[in-house]
């Protein structure tokens, strides 16, 4: 119970100040406050693996808190956060644009998926009404986003973003 508590303390603050961050960007929509703390307590860890011949790493599905915490709030390199559903047409569409793009980037910034409808509490609690929903988060701070199937060279744009934020030295 207490470790459950703690985690849920843990993520309101996390998703709090990824909110206040994604607020800040000129693309993204404000949020709303937080109604209830996500309970994503209790899956392990679970690869993303795509087959091209042989079995790729390319990214990480969001399964528990502590991913969220370690592949997104606290990771080194810039993280391209995919909010999807499995229902989803354009999601379908665009995770293989994703994939391609991660792996081109020879680890520049890594690629995280969250499956809303696992985690509905996550995606109310960050105002993600639509999918697919793209973030791009860096050091813990929401940097830049799109909703839906973008254009190409938007598209484009937001992954050279990411690409040349994970070029950087870091301070």
């Amino acid at each position: 119970y207490q470790r459950r508590v703690h985690g849920e303390r843990m993520l309101r603050r996390v998703a709090s100040t990824l909110c206040r961050n994604l607020s800040k960007t000129s693309l993204a929509p404000r949020f709303m406050p937080l109604a209830r703390v996500p309970r994503m307590l209790g899956a392990p860890v679970v690869r993303y693996t795509f087959a091209t011949g042989k079995e790729e790493t390319v990214g990480f599905v969001l399964k528990t808190q502590e991913d969220w915490e370690k592949y997104v709030m606290k990771s080194d390199k810039p993280v391209v956060l995919d909010f999807y559903a499995d229902w989803c047409g354009p999601c379908q569409r665009l995770a293989p644009m994703l994939v391609d793009k991660a792996k081109a980037s020879n680890g520049a910034w890594n690629l995280v998926k969250c499956n809303i409808d696992e985690f509905a509490d996550l995606a109310q609690a960050l105002n993600i009404q639509s999918v697919p929903t793209v973030i791009l988060v860096h050091q813990g701070e929401a940097v830049d986003n799109f909703v839906g199937l973008p254009p190409e060279e938007k598209f484009e744009a937001f992954i050279e973003k990411a690409a040349s934020l994970g070029k950087k030295p870091q301070a």
